[in-house]
C-alpha cells in the first residue's frame, strides 16, 4: 500500500482513479469503508481483494446484528430454548473483518488522543 502522492507520476501515464464499491457490498457501513479506504490508499490489485472480503464481512455483521436483534439471543427447539445460531454466525463475520483488515494493516476503530485507556463514559 502507498500513500496518494508519495510517488511523483510518469510522464505520459494518466492517474488511476479509485476502483468504484463492488455492487455485492450492500450496507451503509461497509460502502463507506470501502470509499474512505481506497480514496486514502492506492492498492494492489491482492490488496484490494482483501478489502472487498473485509466489506463482505462487514455486510454480514450488519445483517446477521439485525437478524439477532428481532430473534432474541435464544430460540425454542423442542429440545427447549437454545442459544441463537445467528449468534455464532455474527462472532465469525466480526472475526473475519477484524481478520481482512489487519492484513491489510488497518485499523477501522477511531483512534483516541492522549496516552493510556481512553476514559469511560
Amino acid at each position: 500500500m502507498k500513500r496518494p502522492g508519495t510517488e511523483q507520476p510518469k510522464a505520459g501515464k494518466t492517474q488511476n482513479r479509485a476502483p468504484a464499491c463492488p455492487r455485492d457490498i450492500t450496507t451503509a457501513e461497509a460502502r463507506r469503508v470501502w470509499k474512505d479506504t481506497v480514496g486514502k490508499w492506492q492498492f494492489e490489485t491482492y490488496q484490494l481483494a482483501q478489502l472487498h472480503l473485509a466489506c463482505q464481512c462487514l455486510d454480514e455483521v450488519a445483517r446477521y446484528s439485525k437478524t439477532l436483534k428481532d430473534e432474541g439471543p435464544t430460540v425454542i427447539t423442542k429440545f427447549g430454548p437454545r442459544p441463537n445460531p445467528i449468534a455464532d454466525l455474527l462472532a465469525k463475520a466480526r472475526a473475519g473483518a477484524l481478520r481482512h483488515t489487519r492484513a491489510l494493516g488497518l485499523d477501522l476503530e477511531p483512534k483516541h488522543e492522549g496516552k493510556g485507556r481512553p476514559a469511560g463514559k
